[in-house]
């Protein structure tokens, strides 16, 4: 793990409730640490907001949609139909942004209570014994502690103590990373995340402005263009 991560640019966290209770988790963050990387210049993402980004992204399609299919028919179905339907699309995806604040609290008090000592791994979760075949599964917790410890005796040689590695990484992870993650994480989205969800409304905005060419003047079209952006860069977000 640590070898790829030698050769990588940026740690992309997708983070989930279990994700700082799982001891390889935990050693991702340490490798990334003893690379001389910071963890502040990680890029945190939680997997619910991500899921809620393209469900929000795919209701706009299916509003663009049902505004051209219903462009022929009368006024009452164009005015009624795409919100109706926008409406009823929108209450799960509230739901999971609900959800994703509830999450943030969560994260909060995940990093300030967080040890690696109380994470979980296969290997010990099952008495050290294959599940299938009750073979003996060797420790990971030892291999990761050991790699922690030599790890920490590179950089601080003449600090000496049993678990001074651990307390090292719990501090670090508890102070430096909670602070930058929810200092980031002050609000559920941001405005560029709410440009991409609403970026079906710049497939409009282009499909208006080559209609108005073909058929309209440039003052009409103009407008047209006009009218598609607002959507896309004001109403949309």
């Amino acid at each position: 793990l640590a070898g790829v991560l030698r050769y990588s640019d940026r740690l992309l966290i997708l983070w989930s409730p279990k994700y700082f209770s799982r001891l390889w988790c935990a050693y991702e963050l340490a490798s990334w640490l003893y690379l001389g990387r910071e963890l502040d210049e990680s890029i945190f993402m939680p997997v619910l907001l991500a899921c809620s980004f393209v469900m929000w992204s795919m209701a706009f399609v299916c509003y663009w949609i049902l505004q051209e299919v219903t462009t022929s028919s009368s006024n009452v179905v164009q005015l009624v139909v795409p919100p109706v339907a926008m409406f009823l699309w929108g209450l799960p995806l509230t739901h999971m942004l609900r959800a994703t604040c509830q999450d943030q609290k969560l994260l909060a008090d995940q990093l300030e209570t967080f040890t690696i000592r109380s994470t979980h791994c296969f290997c010990c979760d099952h008495g050290h014994e294959d599940p299938v075949t009750k073979m003996p599964l060797r420790c990971d917790r030892t291999l990761v502690y050991r790699t922690l410890e030599r790890w920490w005796r590179e950089d601080l040689p003449s600090i000496s103590g049993e678990e001074l590695h651990l307390d090292s990484f719990d501090e670090h992870v508890r102070k430096t990373f909670a602070s930058s993650v929810m200092r980031a994480w002050t609000i559920p989205f941001s405005y560029q995340d709410a440009l991409f969800m609403s970026a079906p409304f710049s497939w409009s905005l282009m499909h208006r402005f080559i209609w108005s060419l073909r058929y309209f003047d440039a003052p009409t079209g103009f407008r047209f263009v006009a009218e598609g952006l607002i959507f896309w860069i004001a109403v949309g977000p």
